[in-house]
């Protein structure tokens, strides 16, 4: 199995120290971390933040030969947290993966499995521009879009590139509402599991190349809509002590796509997922070392027992 994960690499800067980020990076590393091969496609600057970020790559056991580095800054985010772990973020503009090249070559002959991205490094045009072209160029069989929707960096354009190009399309209880705000919705939400069933069925009416919709849900799970059958797999509710949710969707999206990959039934798929989720916030940083019992529990015997 192999992926393309394009998007943001940047420095979440918290209060009293800093870490490597971005949906895309964290998204890529679980991916990898799960046994997938995967190519980061992103920027970084020519600066310290630049030098760090392509030595946390290598750390990763990701490949930064498709990782670009410009004559703007690196990226970062200012991040804060509030009283239940939920994280905000102010982002610096103008930066290196607001102007991700296409790539010269890439592995694997260009030919991958499934691509992933978001709608953050869609916010410039010159990374937008680049994206659109992978995206047309790879025709991987599975488009895993994950719109994770940050502040007021998305526009209409870029929403609709996604749900025009999504076979797997991932959103949060939150970005419900900016759908409805696209009218792509003809019914209101009920803010449950059971809107994944509804919001589906109007987006595969207007984007037929839609296979699933995954909607996250925080406290009350997650649950899955599969287009060909109209089924609903809903999770069952976490019981878990967050410490933090940096990295908790990133691994969620990773985990079900590589289940997916595997040719696993949904609610497999799903059930997988919560699980790594749910260990993931009950940590500090969003790529943590999986311990084997967790490995095994994912059916990863072989990352278990280090054999990726």
């Amino acid at each position: 199995m192999n992926a393309l994960i394009f998007g943001e690499i940047l420095w979440d800067v918290f209060p009293d120290h800093r870490t490597i980020g971005g949906a895309p990076l964290n998204f890529g590393a679980h991916l990898h971390r799960l046994g997938c091969d995967v190519t980061l496609v992103s920027a970084v600057g020519k600066d310290a933040l630049g030098e760090e970020s392509l030595a946390a790559i290598k750390a990763l056991g990701l490949s930064s030969s498709c990782v670009a580095a410009l004559d703007y800054p690196t990226g970062q985010a200012v991040v804060t947290l509030d009283e239940t772990g939920v994280p905000s973020y102010e982002l610096v503009q103008d930066v290196a993966y607001d102007h991700i090249p296409f790539p010269d070559r890439l592995p694997c002959s260009g030919s991958f499995d499934a691509i992933y991205f978001g709608t953050l490094a869609q916010r410039a045009s010159g990374s937008r521009s680049s994206l659109q072209r992978l995206v047309s160029a790879i025709q991987a069989k599975t488009v895993f879009c994950d719109i994770n929707i940050r502040q007021h960096f998305y526009s209409d354009e870029t929403l609709r590139f996604c749900l025009e190009s999504a076979t797997v399309l991932k959103i949060s209880r939150d970005e419900m509402g900016v759908l409805a705000e696209l009218g792509v919705l003809e019914q209101p939400l009920n803010n449950t599991a059971s809107d994944a069933r509804s919001i589906g069925l109007a987006l595969r009416r207007r984007f037929p190349q839609l296979e699933q919709l995954l909607l996250t849900l925080d406290a009350d799970g997650a649950a899955v809509w599969e287009a060909e059958t109209d089924t609903l797999s809903i999770s069952d509710k976490p019981d878990v002590a967050v410490l933090s949710t940096v990295g908790g969707g990133d691994s969620f999206g990773a985990c079900y796509l590589r289940h997916y990959l595997a040719g696993e039934p949904a609610p497999v798929c799903l059930r997988r997922a919560v699980t790594l989720s749910n260990f993931v916030v009950t940590q500090l940083g969003a790529i943590p070392d999986y311990p084997p019992a967790l490995c095994d529990a994912l059916g990863l015997e072989d990352v278990a027992h280090g054999n990726h």
